[in-house]
């Protein structure tokens, strides 16, 4: 055979095997993956990676799609998933809801901005033959659902933790309901929290419920090490995990070793997470220092291996005034923990039924909590049984493979309707 016939031959193949793979392409579902990512590889950013892991890729092509180069598009090409780069103006790429309180000529450039950006998507969408987007958070409808409209392409809005409803937020967050084909949050406080009953009623067939799953390596990670204690250690480890910051409310579990101190309780409580609010770090500070509780409580900052930190704790301590169902006390039934949490909305008693499977303090006092935390410290049958009690309710509802099997029917079933 001459080099000349192996070469027709070589590029022949090529062509034949690019073929295949355009039509393999072609074949499968393509969702584009829409994601704001603020900073933190916390709660909702891992539900995002968990989902990619765990996507059907024999029937679903995905593509992440984000504003800059950052932490979570990292971990996303790492699965591998493909990644894009759609960068924000400036006027957009705003963090800390100042934009809500701007001028109204400040807001009208931000509206032409919006559009503006909507459109740049729009190839992207056509290029890709995308079948349905996901996205998270009202910033996220926005800054891609006008594309979506445009392209006929149905949106599904992923709830995240949402500005009060008021004022331009409520006004934004109505016209996301409009835009989006369904809408989904992982609990009826989501729901409540932003809409009137009248529009839950009216937007029934929009909504749908799906819990938030733990990443399978961090499960796997925690597992390891799970075990129900029937000895604590001397002192009490008591653990509180979330950035700090005045909603995480980090005073009260500061507050709740004193009073478990006065009650001659030895405890020590570690802080993880990294820090939001330095001018609310130095009061926890200063107020630890006046208290005389330097050699009780910790600060270690932003930490990957959270697993650790679980496996050598006792009991899991969660004071924030406001939250969904935090993936926190997920991680903590998995590790076999105790959990006594405020109620921090409505999101936490939907997993924690108080004396079952953890306690649940409705009056976000520190000696409530104290109380709760020395009976756990006394009454080994009692701290066991919830223990128990949560891995399994854990075990049932928060596994990723269950929560992706969840989204990639509502991707199907949106996609069919498209059809």
């Amino acid at each position: 055979m001459t080099a000349t016939s192996e070469n027709t031959w070589y590029y022949l193949w090529i062509f034949i095997d690019l073929q295949i793979s355009k039509i393999q392409y072609d074949s499968l579902m393509n969702i584009v993956f829409y994601n704001f990512y603020y900073g933190y590889l916390t709660g909702g950013p891992r539900t995002l990676i968990s989902i990619l892991q765990n996507m059907d890729k024999s029937r679903f092509h995905s593509t992440f799609v984000t504003q800059d180069k950052n932490d979570l598009l990292k971990a996303v090409e790492e699965i591998p998933i493909e990644g894009l780069i759609k960068e924000l103006p400036s006027v957009l790429n705003q963090k800390d809801g100042s934009l809500l309180k701007g001028s109204p000529i400040r807001k009208l450039i931000a509206l032409l901005a919006v559009i503006k950006y909507n459109f740049s998507l729009i190839h992207v969408l056509k290029e890709r033959k995308v079948s349905v987007i996901w996205t998270r958070g009202t910033r996220g409808v926005l800054l891609i659902g006008i594309a979506s409209r445009l392209c006929k392409i149905p949106l599904v809005w992923d709830i995240a933790l949402e500005y009060e409803p008021k004022g331009m937020a409520k006004i934004l967050q109505r016209l996301s309901l409009i835009i989006a084909d369904v809408v989904i949050a992982e609990s009826k406080a989501h729901y409540k929290f932003l809409f009137s009953e009248q529009t839950i009623k009216r937007n029934q067939h929009k909504l749908k419920y799906i819990s938030s799953a733990i990443p399978r390596k961090q499960i796997d990670d925690i597992l390891k090490t799970a075990v129900s204690k029937r000895n604590l250690n001397t002192p009490t480890r008591l653990l509180n995990v979330g950035i700090i910051g005045r909603r995480k409310n980090q005073l009260l579990a500061i507050k709740t070793v004193y009073a478990l101190k006065s009650m001659g309780h030895e405890v020590l409580l570690n802080f993880v997470g990294p820090v939001e609010d330095k001018a609310y770090l130095n009061e926890l500070k200063n107020y630890i220092e006046l208290m005389d509780l330097k050699a009780q409580i910790f600060f270690h900052g932003w930490q990957e291996n959270i697993a650790y930190f679980l496996s050598i704790s006792d009991i899991f301590l969660f004071t924030s005034t406001s939250e969904g169902v935090p993936h926190v006390l997920k991680e903590a039934m998995f590790a076999k923990l105790p959990i006594v949490s405020t109620r921090a909305g409505e999101g936490v008693s939907e997993i924690i039924q108080n004396n079952h499977n953890g306690y649940v303090s409705t009056d976000y006092n520190e000696h409530t909590l104290a109380n709760y935390i020395a009976d756990l410290i006394k009454n080994v049958k009692n701290r066991m049984q919830m223990t128990e009690t949560g891995y399994q309710f854990a075990q049932e509802n928060f596994l990723p493979e269950k929560e992706c099997r969840q989204y990639e029917e509502v991707f199907q079933n949106l996609a069919k309707k498209k059809k």
